[in-house]
């Protein structure tokens, strides 16, 4: 996973940061993004998507993509589409 959020050693740490400074040593991660919540079309005739984490989303009209979901409403976590096994 790559780190979405790094901390700073110090404030000459940040300027060099905003400057295009490549982090070394003395910075971290802060918190790792989390892993995606993998949804599937579980029933297409009622256009229900069964989600990683558990739960059951059906949509009136369209999908996940085209209703513009980009987070789990269950989880919180990232959606990623995927294919019925």
């Amino acid at each position: 996973m790559k780190p979405v959020l790094y901390r700073y050693k110090d404030t000459e740490s940040v300027v060099r940061a905003m400057d295009g400074y490549t982090p070394g040593e003395g910075w971290g991660p802060l918190f790792e993004a989390p892993e995606p919540c993998k949804w599937t079309l579980d029933d297409d005739e009622s256009n229900t998507w069964a989600s990683g984490c558990g739960e059951l989303w059906s949509f009136i009209d369209g999908g996940p993509a085209e209703n513009r979901v980009k987070y789990c409403h269950g989880c919180g976590k990232p959606v990623v589409l995927e294919d019925k096994p």
